[in-house]
């Protein structure tokens, strides 16, 4: 099994996910980038677009978010999207 990381994704209404995950795509507002675990601590501006993500089970998700932010701490991630 591949090495997994707590992620959150919220709105300003509900928490969507709180699991473990093997990885976090999404579009950063220079680019695209991919978490993973171990990631180094970062913040980043999320620009609209898909966020996909992998779950333990190796099942993948998406769903389409932002504007919002990404914070990477701690090796966990949190993703605060409207």
């Amino acid at each position: 099994m591949s090495a997994s990381f707590a992620l959150e994704i919220r709105t300003p209404e509900k928490i969507i996910l709180f699991d473990r995950v093997i990885s976090l795509q999404a579009q950063a507002a220079d680019g695209g980038l991919q978490i993973l675990a171990g990631h180094a601590n970062l913040a980043a501006i999320i620009a609209p677009g898909k966020v996909k993500y992998r779950l333990e089970s190796g099942e993948e998700k998406a769903l389409d978010g932002g504007p919002g932010f990404l914070l990477v701490e701690k090796g966990s991630a949190h993703l605060f999207i409207r």
